[in-house]
């Protein structure tokens, strides 16, 4: 099995050098439980069979990119999307024909790999539910997902684990009442893929579920990777992250505040019996936020996000915020070892406002933080675009994940330095910039009133020459011309007794 999975397939991923679609169709046994129409072609219920079949059968076929081949899935998930809106009493012949195109290009669905292949189930026989029964929530036609629905990742696979770089579970927005997949899911695979690392599109709970229900979606995939990594060899273990858009990065923020560590899922459902894979650490290493609803513990999004959720769970789920005069200090969380934080939101978000800012204020100086405000922009960028600059944002999140893992390549600047002959006495010392931590090589004269430092800052060589006035320093040389302001704090790390001669 764990071949197969290293072989996911998908026209949208034929740059993770994974095996064409097309030639693994053959001998691939049909095991996804499509609904067959139960009335006769002809018959006065024939159409409004084929509507409700053809809708439970779209919703789970447009799930699964992986498991068809790309040109069957393309076409059956285009044409029975425009099922959604019919009425079956009221069918003019255009639409009867678009419910019998549909039905045949469900028909001729190709299927590429064997279901159990090309998705991982995250949960085991029993999943955490906060509701107490979860037969009565309600799923109507305009629910995205069937009332059968289980939670699952799509695994994008490297073939040479050996080179991945790191694992990023993906989740893609849509509030909690959708999945935006086309946009935030399956090309963002691909773009970190093509980026070096193993990918997950988390098919999370939503609407009619609860806030908390998705939450433990997360929490238990995050889980699922650590607990199957070697049984399935996944390289680059050492970065597990996420990336949430909109909802999706609320997704990740209530799992950061809630469901971190060692917590269990019963802090939610108290019948809910833990298994082995429920003991490993919850904990990310690394949260990509895109423009997402990232407040307190709640859904901690703003009055207006309210709103859009307002149909699918109960008010007391989903809090009202007041967003003016919000400071750090309303979120609140215990973890006691959160992710370094990468966050990326447009100028001009008026649906997500801009409370990413109190999340990061919350774990300023605790863990690795980076904020991006992407000018002239709006909500929901996806992948970017070439009209701003939110097309850098997955190469400059990809650098941040390694940056904050211990996974980025350092190439260090040569220092071919030819210290003057007069600077007979040497020593080196480490020293703090605001930047971060530089390695200073101190020259001195044996009067100790003239000085050349060096050292490598911003992927550059830096030396500073002068000489020692009345116990000042006063800078004749500066290489990069901004680093003569801070001689002085240079020239106090020096110990007297440490002097080595040249």
């Amino acid at each position: 099995m764990l071949r197969s999975l290293r072989k996911v397939a998908s026209g949208f991923l034929a740059g993770l050098m994974l095996l064409s679609a097309s030639a693994m169709a053959e001998n691939v046994p049909n095991d996804v439980p499509l609904q067959q129409i139960a009335a006769e072609a002809g018959a006065d219920n024939y159409y409004q069979e084929a509507i409700e079949t053809e809708i439970y059968n779209y919703k789970l076929v447009r799930n699964l990119p992986t498991t068809f081949t790309q040109d069957t899935w393309e076409a059956y998930c285009s044409l029975a999307n425009g099922l959604m809106d019919l009425d079956a009493e009221n069918l003019a012949d255009v639409q009867k024909k678009m419910v019998d195109d549909a039905v045949a290009a469900r028909e001729a669905l190709v299927q590429s790999q064997p279901l159990e292949e090309s998705i991982w189930y995250i949960w085991g026989e029993d999943i955490a539910t906060i509701e107490e029964d979860p037969s009565s929530l309600e799923f109507t036609v305009d629910a995205y997902d069937n009332a059968d629905f289980v939670p699952f990742l799509t695994p994008y696979l490297l073939e040479n684990q050996e080179e991945a770089k790191g694992n990023l579970i993906i989740i893609a927005g849509g509030g909690y009442s959708e999945r935006n997949n086309s946009g935030e899911g399956w090309p963002i695979a691909q773009r970190f893929g093509e980026l070096g690392f193993n990918c997950y599109v988390l098919q999370r709970r939503v609407a009619p579920y609860a806030p908390e229900d998705i939450w433990m979606d997360l929490q238990r995939a995050i889980r699922y990777i650590r607990y199957h990594a070697e049984d399935y060899g996944l390289g680059g273990m050492d970065c597990l992250a996420a990336v949430g858009f909109s909802g999706g990065g609320g997704t990740i923020c209530g799992q950061i505040y809630n469901l971190y560590g060692e917590i269990q899922p019963t802090k939610y459902d108290q019948d809910y019996v833990p298994d082995e894979v429920d003991q490993v650490n919850a904990d990310l290493d690394v949260a990509l936020i895109m423009y997402g609803a990232s407040a307190n513990g709640n859904l901690g999004v703003i009055d207006e996000t309210i709103a859009l959720y307002a149909d699918y769970a109960a008010d007391d789920l989903l809090p009202v915020m007041e967003v003016e005069g919000l400071d750090a200090g309303s979120y609140a969380t215990d973890n006691p070892n959160p992710p370094a934080m990468f966050f990326g939101i447009g100028e001009n978000d008026t649906l997500i406002g801009h409370n990413n800012h109190y999340m990061a204020d919350q774990f300023r100086g605790k863990v690795l933080i980076e904020e991006h405000t992407f000018a002239g922009v709006g909500h929901g960028f996806g992948v970017g675009t070439q009209e701003n600059n939110t097309e850098y944002w997955i190469d400059m999140a990809a650098r941040f994940m390694l940056m904050a893992t211990g996974g980025m390549e350092k190439q260090e600047v040569t220092l071919d330095v030819e210290v003057p002959e007069q600077y007979t006495k040497m020593q080196e010392f480490d020293y703090t910039m605001p930047f971060g931590d530089v390695h200073i090589t101190c020259a001195m004269n044996e009067a100790e009133d003239a000085f050349y430092l060096y050292f490598t800052a911003f992927d550059d060589l830096q030396i500073l020459e002068g000489v020692i006035e009345e116990g000042e320093p006063i800078v004749t040389f500066d290489r990069s011309g901004f680093m003569a302001g801070d001689a002085q704090n240079f020239l106090n790390q020096i110990n007297p007794d440490a002097w080595v001669q040249r």
